[in-house]
């Protein structure tokens, strides 16, 4: 995850449920006319987001959540620099393969989008790199410590990695 969509996770039941917020800035958006706008593949990338961190905080594996596949997508709305949107993923089906995750994105009560996400889990063995699970970590942990509002429980974060 290079760019992080994902400004706070304010809800997290393993397993089942994560809601996280992201606050829409003008360096996100887009200018058009009638105001800057937060482009959709923008919303769809923090859903996505979402559900990963929904899957990376559920398993237990060694591997890394991969977005495989969009379905059903729908755009709503758009949502303004300056507004909050409100991201829920519910995990509908989790397997050794990968996982399905509803996504819904809300911005001052209204729906904006949603989605179903697929997620591949790729084995770590699988990767060509040597370390790829050790950077999984070191990843997990620089999240946990830069954005620790993130989760309620930050250690429980780490001791799940």
């Amino acid at each position: 995850m290079r760019y992080v969509l994902i400004d706070k996770i304010t809800e997290l039941e393993t397993g089942k449920q994560l809601t996280g917020i992201k606050n829409v800035t003008f360096s996100d958006a887009l200018a058009r006319v009638g105001g800057a706008v937060l482009p959709a593949a923008f919303v769809l990338e923090a859903m996505a987001q979402a559900a990963g961190l929904l899957v990376m905080a559920t398993i237990e594996c060694r591997a890394q959540p991969v977005l495989s596949k969009i379905r059903q997508m729908k755009i709503s709305g758009q949502t303004k620099a300056g507004e909050r949107i409100e991201i829920s993923a519910d995990l509908c089906n989790l397997s050794d393969a990968g996982a399905k995750i509803f996504v819904k994105a809300h911005s001052d009560g209204a729906l904006q989008a949603e989605a179903e996400i697929f997620l591949a889990l790729i084995a770590f063995e699988k990767l060509n790199e040597p370390n790829a699970f050790e950077h999984r970590q070191i990843l997990q942990n620089r999240l946990a410590d830069l954005f620790p509002d993130w989760f309620a429980k930050t250690e429980s974060l780490k001791a799940t990695i």
